[in-house]
């Protein structure tokens, strides 16, 4: 090559590192939309050189929500830098201790930032001592009593708890929004983070001082206004587990929740959440950190955040995860639970994808719990039309639905109205999902009227509608002086134990007999457990129970074994997600090797079946899925799959 050549080539080199240089440094600003999902990226990862890098990268949701890489840091990003986040200066005289949310003002703001903008306010309050703050919007709309979205955002701390796009969708479906955060940047749950059989609902004041009178301040201040209606819970992560604590801490007053990208941890089984809880208790993960699952694990949790006891009222639960997520396989044992205490589960996953919502998330959510009315029939043809004009005939495009279901397009379609709630089948041509399970049969609105208590409940929720607290419920939700009880199952064809012993009540038999529970749960998990005591907060029983003998029933006293006899034939063989009695089925391990499975890297370890497993009773519909068996792009189609190729077994 000449030289004259060699000098072009540099000179040329040189001048695109400086053009490369100069776009980056002098580019447009990041968008509104950049900016919201950094700031849910930085409540995850704390770090704002990862998030940063996301970016830059181009890569997940950052990447989906507009993000250009070499866009300049907007204000509230740049906040972020080092770590540090700048909070609205405190005033010089702290402000007045109040247990009851007031209008935030700059005199007693505290470290709360007061909202801005048409329908957005701020409120504090005292808890414990600190000041807290939460966020409101309420849109301008003729339609009430309007449905209630309650937010969590625990990494907002003391600024506003609701982004510009979250308002938007409030606007969008005429619907009341509510922003929670958490000084500290993580939330606090019952007990120290035990919960057990004996534990199963640790919601009173006492198992959550710093949470409960915050939250039931919240709820107080929905219920006593005429202007709202139904009130539902959301979050992400960490967010959703303590967007489901509530839920079921605040059964009388809240219809529904949203878990994105979680469900229900279990002790020591994968996947464990990055805090190590149902694992270690919260005081130990404090203390060692990562290490507290070797050093000073917890020896009597089950659960985390809670268990799901029973309510008259089944609760509606949306769990959302990615099979590329690290806590796939939590919202499975959610699920699982769901369905043994009689509430209305919907399963919803998607192929690949990683620890973010789904594309057109509230979409998701809207449609989920119904909290509007249901597009209709003819609507949903005339927007799939819609979608196969911009994006093609059956494809599924997530930028087409977001045209599509705008409020300005959705109104000009045949049979639509601006702010109906897409069905299932609508929101398919946004991401279709590789799994939907309605464990009811149901999408959209849950039901409304009691149901029956199922065989297989554990346990049953308190009646009040709000737990105690600092905060007094408002007249109309005081429970009444004698509570009546909750419906239970039909008792068994022999008669329940009697009991003998002086001073011992007689005892009360929710029809659950050994066999079944063995059969469900194995016997380890439910031996010897600690009598039900009774009391002011106490749960419904979970009884004792002793596999020396065979036929006895779950009573809420420690009352003599009724005499042995024979058991009778199992109705509900042994088919559960994570037990494999007769092994069979065989992990599939995915690492470098197959002696290891990398959870760093990959999203898990998986099972699949080698051989059928017996179908279980439409009483208990447990599922086993066989996902991801092979990453060879030989045997299954790569661009279908994107990141892995997957199949699945039978479901058993």
């Amino acid at each position: 090559i000449s030289e004259k050549t060699k000098m072009l080539r540099h000179a040329f080199s040189g001048a695109l590192v400086l053009i490369v240089a100069q776009s980056s440094c002098h580019g447009a600003s990041c968008t509104e939309s950049c900016a919201d999902e950094f700031e849910r990226c930085m409540a995850f990862h704390s770090s704002y050189e990862t998030c940063r890098s996301e970016i830059d990268r181009s890569v997940g949701a950052l990447a989906r929500q507009g993000c250009e890489p070499g866009c300049l840091d907007t204000p509230s990003m740049a906040a972020h830098k080092n770590g540090s986040v700048q909070h609205p200066s405190p005033p010089t005289s702290p402000p007045t201790p109040t247990t009851t949310p007031i209008a935030c003002t700059d005199a007693n703001r505290g470290p709360c930032d007061c909202g801005e903008g048409e329908g957005v306010l701020t409120f504090v309050l005292t808890v414990e001592g600190r000041v807290r703050c939460f966020t409101r919007f309420v849109p301008d709309v003729d339609e009430k009593p309007m449905p209630v979205m309650i937010t969590m955002n625990r990494g907002v701390r003391y600024r506003v708890a609701l982004s510009p796009s979250a308002i938007a969708h409030a606007r969008q479906y005429g619907i009341a929004m509510f922003g929670l955060s958490s000084p500290e940047g993580s939330w606090a749950f019952g007990n120290d983070g035990i919960v057990n059989d004996a534990s199963p609902m640790p919601c009173s004041v006492d198992d959550n001082p710093s949470e409960i009178p915050y939250v039931s301040a919240v709820l107080q201040m929905i219920s006593e206004d005429f202007r709202f209606g139904k009130v539902y819970t959301m979050g992400f992560s960490q967010n959703a587990m303590f967007a489901a604590y509530v839920a079921f801490c605040f059964p009388g007053l809240i219809s529904g929740v949203v878990q994105g990208g979680s469900g229900l941890a279990l002790n020591s089984r994968e996947p464990i959440p990055p805090g190590k809880e149902g694992t270690c208790t919260a005081s130990s993960f404090a203390e060692h950190g990562r290490q507290c699952a070797q050093r000073e694990p917890c020896s009597v949790c089950q659960y985390w955040p809670l268990y799901p006891c029973y309510v008259p009222v089944a609760m509606v639960d949306c769990l959302m995860t990615y099979e590329g997520d690290y806590l796939f396989g939590s919202d499975q044992y959610m699920y699982d639970y769901l369905v043994m205490e009689g509430h209305d589960a919907r399963r919803l996953t998607w192929p690949g994808g990683g620890h973010y919502f789904p594309s057109n998330h509230f979409d998701w959510a809207a449609g989920c719990l119904g909290l509007t009315q249901p597009c209709s029939a003819t609507c949903a043809l005339s927007f799939d039309a819609c979608i196969d004009d911009e994006a093609g005939v059956g494809v599924s495009s997530s930028s087409a639905f977001a045209d599509c279901i705008a409020p300005s397009r959705l109104q000009t379609l045949a049979g639509c109205t601006p702010r109906c709630s897409p069905t299932l089948e609508m929101l398919e041509r946004s991401e279709s999902t590789s799994l939907s399970l309605l464990s009811q049969g149901r999408f959209g609105a849950g039901l409304t009227t009691p149901e029956k208590r199922p065989v297989t409940s554990m346990c049953a929720a308190p009646t009040a509608a709000l737990p105690p607290s600092a905060v007094p419920p408002p007249a109309h939700l005081s429970p009444p002086p004698t509570s009546p009880p909750l419906p239970s199952p039909p008792p068994p064809t022999s008669p329940p134990p009697s009991s003998s012993a002086p001073g011992c009540p007689p005892c009360g038999d929710i029809g659950i007999t050994w066999p079944l529970r063995s059969a469900l749960f194995g016997s380890e998990p439910y031996k010897d457990r600690t009598p039900y005591s009774g009391g002011s907060n106490a749960f419904l029983p979970m009884g004792t129970m002793s596999s020396s003998s065979p036929n006895e029933s779950v009573d809420d006293c420690a009352c003599p074994p009724a005499p042995p006899v024979a058991p009778p034939p199992l109705k509900v063989p042994p088919c559960q997600y994570n037990e494999d009695p007769d092994n069979r089925c065989t992990k599939i391990k995915k690492g470098p090797k197959d002696a290891k499975c990398n959870r760093a890297k990959f999203s898990g370890c998986y099972k699949t079946c080698n051989k059928p497993c017996p179908l279980c009773e439409d009483t208990f519909k447990f599922k086993t899925r066989c996902n991801k068996v092979t990453k060879n792009k030989k045997l299954c189609s790569y661009k279908k799959y994107k990141k892995g190729c997957a199949k699945s077994c039978e479901l058993c």
